[in-house]
């Protein structure tokens, strides 16, 4: 029997949305979309770990460079304590020369005037000849007198090192008989003839002088240990905190003392281990966020797979992701550091500015410019402040340019140009002196509240031509970066030019 047409119409082909929940079904769509989202989990999951890797780096680099920070700040304290207190022999020293006859009288006065100048020293002596003929104060110190210290084995080798050397000699530490730790500093007397007078000896009280710059081995979350490699010092002494921190990786600065140095050595009081917390929080946010994301593919593909109109969340999905793939192309053109133009997007804007100078027979200028003693801003204050250095820069520099028709890029470390198509030379010569002034107009402080400025200078080259096939644009780069090194040459803080 045949079947009617209606019931033809009725059994005939599967309409879209049976078929569409069909594929959604089937065994290999499901394989595919639990691929899919399992690759995104994985992808998100090694991102995660890698940005917490990242953090980790950063932190540490930060408790780094926190601690080189504070040990700097610790040795600059005691390099001017020391000073301060041993070089007030070098008065003494001037004084002997210029008497023929030494009196007693004069030698106490002029004792005690170097004594009650600094509080940490204990006793000043004279030793004419390496015989302690004069001691100040001579209360408690009566017994010293009239030794000779070529008989003394403890004390001889820092007065032979010291004539030997013929300057300052640093010995010590050692126990005080009146208690406490004291450092002797030796300094040898040769007359204007050549001819060895003999020798001063200042005994300085090392704990006084420890207490009034407040090293201790703790000291605001910094663990301290210094030790002295100098006249009478041992390698196993102390003079401050534990050789145990020598197995914890610890920072290390060296202090020139007379006739030796000290090495202050700090690290974490709670050693390097960066704090877990927020990286444990991190490390879950970016879990959660790849779970999420593996599962909204999931559920984007599934719907997809049941209905077609899901291909208008995917196309706006997709327009997503170009806006943030040009938004990272961008990002590609500018220094993360300063905010301004990179040198890839200098090296861009140099070419399209010298093809339109070389059509219309315009000249066009190129300004390098590189930070004067940058180098010593990075030893002496840290990375930190030579990181904000370089901003406030590129700050007082972009107030210098003209929007839209010039550009100011980092070259590269603490190296700027500028582009400035347009104008002649002697205009470039002007721009290059407004750019010098602005930089060297106000001092820059050194981190937020500090009253320690360092001023500000910057050297500048000049070159200008108009573009034709007769010279190339890395030629003009390389005349201007001549400039730049004949301003640095001839004293920096200038602008020198070049001329085609």
């Amino acid at each position: 029997m045949r079947a009617s047409p209606e019931s033809t119409k009725e059994s005939g082909p599967i309409s879209h949305g049976v078929m569409a929940r069909m594929q959604a079904a089937s065994p290999t769509g499901l394989g595919v979309r639990i691929i899919v989202a399992g690759l995104l989990l994985i992808i998100g999951l090694l991102a995660t770990n890698e940005l917490v890797s990242s953090q980790e780096i950063t932190l540490r680099n930060q408790l780094h460079e926190q601690i080189v920070l504070h040990a700097a700040t610790m040795r600059s304290r005691l390099e001017s304590a020391l000073n301060s207190t041993v070089y007030l022999a070098q008065g003494l020293v001037a004084y002997i020369k210029s008497v023929d006859n030494i009196k007693p009288a004069r030698v106490e006065e002029a004792l005690r005037a170097v004594f009650e100048v600094n509080d940490r020293i204990r006793n000043i002596g004279l030793a004419p000849d390496n015989v302690l003929t004069y001691v100040y104060p001579t209360k408690g110190n009566q017994a010293a007198l009239h030794l000779n210290y070529r008989a003394l084995p403890a004390q001889w080798p820092s007065v032979q090192r010291a004539m030997e050397l013929r300057q300052s000699v640093l010995a010590g530490p050692v126990n005080l008989v009146q208690g406490g730790r004291g450092i002797i500093n030796r300094t040898p007397v040769y007359l204007s003839d050549g001819r060895y007078w003999g020798m001063i000896s200042v005994v300085i009280n090392l704990d006084k002088l420890l207490s009034d710059i407040e090293l201790i081995e703790y000291v605001d979350g910094v663990r301290y240990y210094l030790k002295g490699d100098n006249a009478g010092a041992t390698p196993n002494d102390a003079i401050i905190g534990s050789s145990e921190i020598l197995n914890t990786d610890p920072i290390r600065m060296q202090i020139a003392v007379p006739g030796g140095n000290w090495t202050l050595m700090a690290v974490p009081k709670e050693g390097w281990d960066v704090p877990q917390t927020p990286l444990l929080l991190l490390r879950c946010i970016g879990t959660l966020l790849s779970v999420f994301l593996a599962g909204f593919v999931w559920a984007l593909l599934h719907g997809r797979a049941i209905a077609r109109q899901n291909n208008a969340q995917l196309a706006s999905l997709n327009q997503k992701l170009h806006e943030m793939n040009s938004t990272l192309e961008e990002i590609t053109r500018q220094d993360t550091l300063t905010g301004i133009a990179n040198r890839r997007s200098f090296d861009e804007a140099f070419t399209r500015a010298w093809a339109h100078a070389k059509r219309n027979k315009q000249s066009i200028s190129v300004l390098m410019i590189d930070i004067d003693h940058f180098k010593s801003i990075n030893d002496l204050h840290g990375h930190a402040t030579g990181d904000a250095y370089l901003v406030e820069v590129a700050r007082r520099l972009s107030n210098c340019v003209r929007r839209g028709e010039e550009i100011l890029a980092r070259y590269g470390g603490e190296e700027f140009v500028v582009l400035s198509p347009g104008i002649d030379h002697a205009q470039a010569l002007d721009l290059g002196e407004r750019l010098r002034t602005a930089i060297n107009t106000d001092p820059f402080k050194v981190g937020p509240g500090s009253e320690q400025n360092v001023s500000m200078t910057i050297s500048v080259g000049v070159a200008t031509t108009v573009p034709d096939n007769a010279i190339s644009p890395m030629k003009l780069c390389a005349d201007a970066d001549s400039a730049l090194y004949q301003a640095k040459k001839n004293g920096r803080n200038r602008v020198c030019s070049a001329v085609q």
